[in-house]
C-alpha cells in the first residue's frame, strides 16, 4: 500500500498523525512535529503525456534536495533555445554537455518561505552568482540558485560542489530572500550537465547512499514524488567521477 498523503493549501505545515499522536500524551512530554511542506511537480506519465500533482512531504533536507537547485527565471538551454524554467514543459529537449538534446521527464517546484522554522537556516538561502564569475558568460548574467545547485569542479573527489561553497560575499553571494522564492529541479532520461544562465549546472539524482539512509516506507513516500518512476534505479546513472569524465574526454570541455 503506497503511504497516505496530506493534502493543504499552505506551502507548510504540521503532521496530522504526529499531532494526534502527541495528544495521547501529557503535556509535559515532549514531542517532536515533523515540519511538512508542499512539493509540486510536471511530469511525463507512462503514456508520454504531461501530468501535473501536488503532495505534502516532509521539509527535510533529503526530500528538498530534489527541488531547491534553481531560482524562478532562471535560463535554462534547450534545443530551441533558452527558456525560463517556470516556462519548462515535459518532453521540451533540454541541451546537455555529455549527451546532447535530452528530454524533461520531471520539474519539480517548492517555495522558499522566509523566517520559517527550521534547524538549518542555510537550506532558506539563495546563491547570486554575478555575471563572468567563472569565465567568460560564466553566468552570461547575474544569476540566482537555490541550496541543491550543483556544478562539476576540476580535482573535486565528488565531480560535483555546492555552488553555495564559492560564496565569497562579492561575486557569489548568499541572501536570504524577503518574500517567498519559486525554486525548481529537474529530472532528465539521467544525471547529466545543463546550462543555466550559461553556467554548468547538474541536473538532480538522488546522492549515493542515499537508499540507505531511508526506509522503506520513507523511499515510497520519496518516490511518489517521481510519478514517472517505479524504482530509485529508474533515475539511472549519475554523472561520473573526476577521473572517468577525463578518461571520457569530457571534463575540461564542462568543469570550471
Amino acid at each position: 500500500m503506497p503511504p497516505s498523503r496530506h493534502w493543504a493549501s499552505a506551502p507548510y505545515a504540521r503532521d496530522r498523525d504526529q499531532a494526534a499522536v502527541a495528544d495521547q500524551f501529557t503535556s509535559n512530554t515532549p514531542v517532536k512535529t515533523t515540519l511538512m511542506r508542499r512539493y509540486e511537480v510536471l511530469y511525463l506519465d507512462h503514456d508520454n503525456a504531461p501530468a501535473s500533482h501536488s503532495a505534502i512531504a516532509p521539509a527535510s533536507e533529503l526530500f528538498e534536495s530534489a527541488f531547491s537547485a534553481f531560482a524562478r527565471g532562471t535560463l535554462i538551454q534547450t534545443d530551441q533555445g533558452p527558456c525560463a524554467i517556470e516556462d519548462l514543459q515535459p518532453g521540451m529537449r533540454i541541451d546537455t554537455e555529455e549527451f546532447g538534446p535530452l528530454p524533461m521527464l520531471w520539474r519539480g517546484m517548492m517555495n522558499i518561505i522566509p523566517n520559517t522554522p527550521t534547524d538549518h537556516p542555510e537550506r532558506a538561502q539563495l546563491t547570486r552568482v554575478m555575471a563572468g564569475t567563472f569565465g567568460m558568460s560564466r553566468p552570461t548574467s547575474d544569476l540566482v540558485l537555490g541550496p541543491a545547485a550543483r556544478m562539476p569542479r576540476r580535482g573535486n573527489a565528488e565531480g560535483l560542489v555546492p555552488v553555495s561553497r564559492f560564496a565569497d560575499g562579492d561575486s557569489v553571494i548568499q541572501t536570504s530572500p524577503p518574500s517567498p522564492v519559486q525554486v525548481f529541479h529537474l529530472c532528465l532520461p539521467l544525471q547529466a550537465t545543463i546550462r543555466a544562465n550559461g553556467l554548468p549546472i547538474a541536473t538532480y539524482h538522488p546522492r549515493p547512499g542515499m537508499t540507505e539512509i531511508m526506509g522503506p516506507q520513507m523511499q515510497r513516500l520519496f518516490l511518489s514524488l517521481f510519478p514517472h518512476l517505479d524504482t530509485m534505479s529508474d533515475f539511472g546513472p549519475a554523472l561520473l567521477h573526476d577521473a572517468e569524465r577525463q578518461k571520457a574526454g569530457i571534463l575540461e570541455q564542462v568543469a570550471i
